[in-house]
């Protein structure tokens, strides 16, 4: 297999799983604000996000990992990218 096993399985499900979850939080803030315009609505989600923020500051993107991101070269000089990535373990229902 040409895949990496287990850990290639769950990165992929779970990075599909955060990007329909981002597309919902997208959808509800622009229907909440811009469509259905409900007073204080913005104030409310702005809230909700620096709450959220602050509950998860521990995972905060580091300056190593911005750097990792520009140059696409990864920190630990023992990774090795899998040639291929198994798909996740459900495709999407929407």
């Amino acid at each position: 297999m040409k895949g990496y096993g287990a850990i290639s399985i769950m990165y992929t499900t779970i990075k599909q799983e955060m990007n329909e979850k981002r597309t919902e939080v997208f959808r509800n803030y622009f229907r909440d604000v811009f469509i259905d315009k409900k007073e204080g609505s913005f104030q409310s989600w702005r809230n909700s996000v620096h709450m959220t923020l602050d509950k998860s500051k521990e995972w905060a993107t580091r300056p190593e990992e911005c750097y990792r991101l520009m140059t696409k070269k990864p920190i630990d000089d023992s990774y090795i990218q899998a040639p291929t990535l198994i798909g996740p373990i459900q495709n999407s229902k929407k």
